[in-house]
């Protein structure tokens, strides 16, 4: 019988404690090893350790988010985490290790809330409008401090979406694509994410195109032949 499903992951001995609280939920783990400078095993760091010290469970806050049910509970989990983690910046601990933790906390949140987002458009339009409904895949972009994984406490939302070329389905995928944008923007709002300062949105469409299309718009940025356009999308390029 195996003592371990996988293998260790491990941390220097002079690493942050707030390393080890990152490493915990970007692998949804409860304990690191920790090791001297020689690699030898210097301990293990649990996530009951961190919430001795910190107040803050990371598998716990992991585990919340990816059982989520609705945008509702995504919310009301972001509006918690905020308020903790303005009573660690209050107890003095270093801006870094907040926007590390509050980092891994968006990116864990807006992965659940984009599942969420999509499974409840996929349901409706099978039941009103199953020929409309599009297999293709795609991906949020995210621009500006969010896209640099340097998200505040307050961050806003500077944001765009791209999916596969669509062929002959076009129509249909733009259709698509569009109300699933709406959606996701929507859902972000009620979970306390600024609307974008500077138009650039998914709601837009020079900001929800397919691969091919966001292809042609960088190079024609980059080329600065229209110098307005250039300066008007260079935050497409802070991602």
């Amino acid at each position: 019988m195996s003592l371990v499903e996988r293998p260790p992951i491990a941390l220097n001995s002079d690493s942050r404690l707030f390393d080890a609280v990152r490493t915990m939920m970007a692998h949804r783990i409860r304990r690191v090893v920790v090791t001297d400078p020689s690699g030898g095993l210097a301990g293990l760091v649990s996530s009951e350790d961190v919430a001795h010290v910190r107040g803050l469970d990371p598998v716990a806050t992991s585990e919340w988010l990816e059982r989520s049910p609705t945008i509702e509970e995504l919310a009301s989990i972001r509006s918690e985490s905020l308020r903790h983690l303005g009573r660690l910046a209050s107890q003095g601990v270093q801006s870094e290790d907040l926007l590390s933790v509050t980092t891994e906390v968006d990116d864990q949140l807006k992965e659940r809330l984009f599942q969420l987002v999509e499974a409840d458009l996929r349901e409706e339009w099978q039941e009103s409008r199953p020929e409309d409904v599009v297999d293709g895949a795609w991906a949020w972009l995210a621009f500006g401090p969010a896209g640099r994984r340097e998200s505040s406490l307050n961050v806003g939302q500077d944001n765009g979406l791209v999916y596969d070329d669509p062929g002959a389905d076009g129509k249909r995928a733009a259709a698509y694509f569009a109300e699933l944008a709406d959606r996701a923007v929507k859902a972000l709002e009620r979970c306390g994410y600024h609307p974008p300062d500077e138009g650039v949105t998914a709601r837009a469409e020079p900001f929800r195109q397919p691969l091919a299309q966001w292809r042609a718009a960088y190079a024609q940025w980059a080329s600065a032949q229209d110098a307005d356009a250039t300066s008007r999308a260079a935050l497409c390029f802070d991602l």
